[in-house]
């Protein structure tokens, strides 16, 4: 039965915490200044978690935390004493005792999604890895990808945060092991299986045995109170997304031709080669009407150079064959033969243009 495990996140970067803390302590220096011009214009984000601190502050005011809501157990005592100590003295000092004890808790616990026990593997970009895992089974991880492995008595437990892994479970009768992925549970027992995770949507690809595939929010509901769940099993690829809410309802005769669904989630099930799943590992994509968008964020998880698309026309076009991931320069040749495309070269790489008149 799937039981899906509670995340802890902070939204919190390191380094914006450290900035508040300079800034709130007169501490800043100029490069701090320089720092902040940087964030407007390339990560206006950071900016927006300046803001979230800064109301943190005015929320919380003179109330001091409890104790247990740091989830460190491994903190320093005398760390702690002191910065709960500091938020009850005047402003500035208060204000640098919320923002330091917030910064413990990050540098102790941000990188912990899980239980103490999780370990989070990443990659960049052009890097593949493979990682063994504690039971026996493989996670080979794709380029610029990250997945936060968690496992417990009863239940092996991973979440793909972003990017593509191809999974090769090893088999344990006590504990389930189970994939969390945009907001779905991927389950498999003795199992191969490639999931990639690109713009929001999932695909699961079956190499070998069956997983089976339910709705992450509906994990703690009683047996009878969830939506059934999809199977799968070798040469099936999972096609996953979220349904786009309608005023329309469709008919008897519609909902028949339509895709399965689950939750708020649209699932639409194909077949192919079970080596075209995971063919990314030997540096070959396999294209069966991909849109354009997809297929360029796959790229470019393997790829230095890197293609954006500047006209939205271009992003639904459907692309089929085979591509070497290593040979960019080929692939953009044959997509601007099929369709209306241009390119423009720049230092970083390619940028695709809708060309008139063809």
């Amino acid at each position: 039965m799937f039981r899906r495990l509670t995340r802890r996140k902070s939204h919190i970067s390191k380094d914006v915490a450290e900035l508040y803390i300079r800034m709130e302590t007169r501490e800043s220096t100029a490069d701090d200044l320089r720092q902040l011009m940087d964030w407007a214009v390339d990560n206006p984000e950071k900016l927006d978690e300046m803001e979230e601190l800064s109301n943190l502050y005015e929320t919380i005011g003179n109330v001091r935390p409890a104790e247990e809501i740091i989830h460190a157990p491994d903190r320093p005592s005398d760390l702690w004493k002191t910065t709960t100590r500091r938020m009850w003295i005047t402003s500035p000092i208060r204000t640098f005792g919320l923002v330091a004890a917030t910064l413990a808790l990050f540098m102790f616990g941000y990188f912990l999604e899980f239980a103490p026990d999780s370990q989070n593997y990443q990659t960049g970009i052009g890097e593949i890895r493979n990682v063994a895992l504690e039971d026996g089974s493989k996670v080979h991880l794709n380029g610029d990808s990250l997945v936060t492995v968690s496992y417990q008595k009863d239940q092996r437990y991973l979440v793909l945060d972003e990017g593509e892994a191809f999974f090769e479970v090893a088999k344990d009768k006590e504990r389930e092991f189970i994939v969390e992925v945009g907001g779905v549970l991927v389950q498999a027992v003795g199992t191969a299986f490639n999931i990639d995770y690109t713009n929001n949507d999932v695909t699961v690809s079956v190499t070998e045995g069956t997983v089976r595939i339910g709705v992450a929010d509906e994990a703690q509901l009683p047996t009878d109170q969830r939506s059934p769940m999809l199977y799968a099993t070798v040469g099936e690829k999972i096609a996953i997304r979220k349904a786009v809410p309608t005023i329309h309802r469709p008919s008897v005769e519609e909902e028949v031709g339509m895709n399965q669904r689950i939750g708020v989630y649209i699932l639409e099930k194909e077949t192919s080669p079970p080596d075209h799943f995971s063919s990314w590992r030997s540096g070959v994509l396999h294209l069966n009407g991909e849109p354009l968008s997809t297929t360029i964020d796959r790229i470019n998880r393997q790829s230095q150079k890197q293609i954006a698309i500047s006209d939205v026309r271009l992003k639904p076009l459907p692309i089929y064959g085979s591509f070497r991931l290593d040979d960019t320069d080929s692939f953009i040749k044959a997509i601007e033969v099929l369709y209306p495309i241009q390119h423009i070269e720049t230092d970083k790489g390619y940028v695709l243009t809708y060309k008139k008149n063809k």
